[in-house]
């Protein structure tokens, strides 16, 4: 009997066994009620419940679980079934009530955290239940934040950690000139957890993992005899070499090289028909083995795409079918992108201004080589003037060489690019920077770039920011230009951030983001820029504490640390003009500053601090990018959403009648494929999409 009345409780619901106070309530009441229907109650009791067990088949699974609740409360008699009717109750409020304390807090729970959030909340307030109704619901509430808040710390620790582990196998990846698929990282990932959980430091753990890694794929990628010039049709199904590679006798291997030489040669629009040709071309048409790794679609006008015409829907950018294209960098109408092997191509307006030509087809930059990282001026509205100041339309442009060495060129208003031709010129073509630089003082030098490598840089309006590697391992991020309305200065360190292991630097026009390694956002600069934003540039809420950000050096407010209630730590960030994107560990998106012409994705205004896009809390956002008034973001599913473009000048997401973030649904792109990224520029955008594992 005591076996049945166990059955019973696992089929009301399946937390009653992980509940030990809701087990022990039901199972009392269970025996009261038997005692008082007698053993004849019992034993049809038995038997409903084995003839339940011999597999009654119900096809829809909610009747099915409401129907057998029901039979489960009635065969458990009046007593049992109102402690699971207490605890369906309870466990409903619970759940409702922790909901609403996250949202609040910009925390997104998982389903299954919930649920395990709940049982824990409901087994330390059960006993009360029966007590009096204003200390129950005192001591619910007190659990439901206690738990939240101890969620929201453990999550952040681990996410801390994670972004941590993320830095440092970017870094390792980076430093070997390894192209890391998602797939390939999410399983480093795992891989260095796991040793340091064993012990091991982060720095002995991304080293083993990348070295084996790296090991792994040269053995996958054996070449062929000169007997046998045909594919590894292992490797191909399998992504493993399993046998040497000798003659191949099979008649039929030839057909399908052939056929391969064919469709690499067509667009990837037309696999799609070619498929539905036969069952052979159908095969050869959905193996990703021949496919490259990364693609590129593009979309915008001709001049700014890189394609011959202009394409409204995305289309795919032929450059990246013979070029492995690993970073693309949107200036307001041009485009650079950086390939693996080092090269930097360009087209689109001429960093020199509206008098040059526009560049339409891609183009090598000669003077660039072993290049890991471009960036640009942000893409950004300034009302009608000029896009520079006294630019006629120019734009600043840096690079990273492999070696740490820094290149600059383009406008130089301001005295930005660190090169000798002074203020209010041009530097017409990249040149790299060799000399050392004092500090505003003249006492001593804060940058020697024979022996301190450049890490990250970032360009804005008129400023530059770079992070640097002292000799010793530590860093150090320095600015020089200026930042807003002020008079420029010259190169300068900021103490605020010394020590500081960044993993990005990222400027808008006025306004500058550091994101460290473990996911910490620091922002500096000017708070409004030079149209007074509707919203603060740097994250920070006057209306929490009505405190004035103090200004430290040249009318710029200093490095400070973003600490919004549930933003947590952070894995990218991405800047306009007059706004900012910052996407978190665990896949949501923040947004603050400017919020005309809906650039920011929700309705918040002033946002003068990070606030999270709930309209895609269902969605785990894996990138992002803003351009004026525009934004995009892609999921971890590949499905990419767009939202702004309603002011000042319009963009490349104006035109639709939703005010807030909206999918872009198209065809075209093999099934093997999975976007992984976005980059925009005012009018023309970039998906870049990579092979799935």
């Amino acid at each position: 009997m005591e076996e049945t009345q166990q059955q019973l409780l696992a089929a009301i619901f399946p937390l009653a066994t992980a509940l030990p106070q809701l087990g022990l309530a039901v199972q009392k009441a269970v025996q009261n009620d038997a005692a008082a229907r007698g053993a004849a109650a019992i034993e049809e009791d038995e038997e409903a419940h084995d003839a339940e067990e011999d597999g009654e088949e119900v096809h829809d699974a909610e009747a099915a679980e409401e129907a057998a609740a029901a039979d489960a409360s009635r065969s458990l008699g009046p007593r049992a079934a109102g402690a699971v009717a207490k605890y369906r109750e309870l466990a409903a409020q619970v759940s409702s009530a922790m909901d609403d304390l996250a949202c609040s807090r910009a925390l997104h729970i998982r389903e299954e955290d919930l649920g395990t959030l709940c049982t824990a909340v409901i087994g330390q307030v059960w006993d009360a239940a029966s007590k009096e109704e204003d200390s129950f619901w005192a001591s619910l509430e007190a659990a439901i934040v206690s738990a939240v808040d101890e969620f929201e710390q453990r999550q952040r620790f681990q996410q801390a950690e994670s972004a941590e582990i993320a830095s440092a196998v970017e870094a390792a990846a980076h430093a070997q000139r390894l192209l890391l698929t998602d797939a390939a990282a999410s399983a480093l990932h795992q891989r260095v957890a796991a040793a340091m959980r064993r012990g091991e430091s982060l720095e002995q753990a991304v080293s083993a993992a990348v070295r084996e890694w790296h090991k792994q794929m040269v053995r996958k990628q054996v070449q062929q005899t000169v007997w046998d010039s045909s594919g590894n049709s292992t490797r191909r199904v399998t992504g493993m070499v399993r046998f040497m590679p000798f003659k191949h006798t099979d008649s039929g291997r030839f057909d399908y090289e052939l056929l391969v030489c064919v469709f690499s040669a067509l667009p990837f629009g037309s696999l799609g028909e070619l498929a539905r040709v036969c069952k052979r071309w159908r095969s050869v048409a959905a193996d990703p083995a021949w496919k490259p790794e990364l693609v590129a679609y593009a979309w915008g006008p001709a001049a700014l795409t890189g394609l011959s015409s202009a394409c409204p829907r995305p289309k795919l950018l032929e450059l990246s079918l013979t070029l492995c294209i690993v970073h693309i960098a949107c200036a307001d109408a041009a485009t650079f992108v950086v390939t693996e092997a080092g090269d930097v191509w360009f087209w689109g307006r001429s960093w020199l201004g509206e008098e040059e030509p526009v560049c339409s087809t891609p183009t090598r930059i000669s003077e660039l080589r072993d290049v890991v990282s471009v960036t640009t001026t942000p893409s950004g509205y300034f009302h009608g003037r000029a896009r520079v100041a006294d630019g006629g339309g120019g734009y600043s442009c840096a690079a990273i060489t492999h070696d740490g060495g820094l290149y600059t060129w383009g406008a130089n208003v301001a005295g930005q690019l660190l090169q000798s031709h002074g203020l209010d010129v041009w530097v017409p073509r990249p040149k790299r920077i060799s000399v050392p630089f004092r500090n505003a003082e003249g006492t001593d030098f804060v940058w020697r770039p024979a022996s301190e490598r450049v890490l990250h840089v970032a360009c804005g309006l008129r400023y530059l920011a770079i992070c640097i590697q002292r000799p010793g391992g530590s860093s150090a991020v320095l600015s020089c230009g200026s930042f807003c309305s002020s008079d420029p200065h010259r190169l300068h360190e900021w103490p605020e951030l010394e020590g500081v292991a960044l993993r990005q630097l990222t400027g808008g026009s006025f306004h500058c983001c550091a994101l460290s390694t473990r996911g910490e956002v620091y922002t500096f600069g000017d708070e409004k820029g030079q149209d007074q934003a509707n919203g603060n540039l740097l994250g920070f809420s006057r209306q929490l504490g009505q405190y004035r950000v103090p200004i430290h050096f040249a009318g710029a407010v200093a490095p400070r640390r973003l600490e919004t209630e549930g933003l947590g730590p952070v894995a990218e960030v991405s800047c306009s003009t007059y706004s900012t994107l910052a996407i978190t560990v665990d896949g949501r998106a923040f947004t603050w500053g400017d919020a005309d012409g809906d650039a920011l994705g929700h309705t918040h205004r002033p946002c003068n601090e990070p606030h999270w896009l709930r309209s895609i809390r269902f969605q785990r956002v894996a990138h992002g990018s803003l351009a004026y008034t525009n934004g995009a973001v892609a999921s971890d599913e590949g499905r990419v959403f767009v939202w702004g473009g309603n002011m000042w000048e319009g963009g490349i997401a104006e035109g639709r009648a939703s005010r807030g973030p909206t999918e872009i649904k198209w065809s075209g792109v093999p099934s093997c494929y999975r976007c992984t990224s976005v980059a925009l520029g005012h009018k023309h955008g970039f998906l870049v999409f990579r092979k799935q594992p």
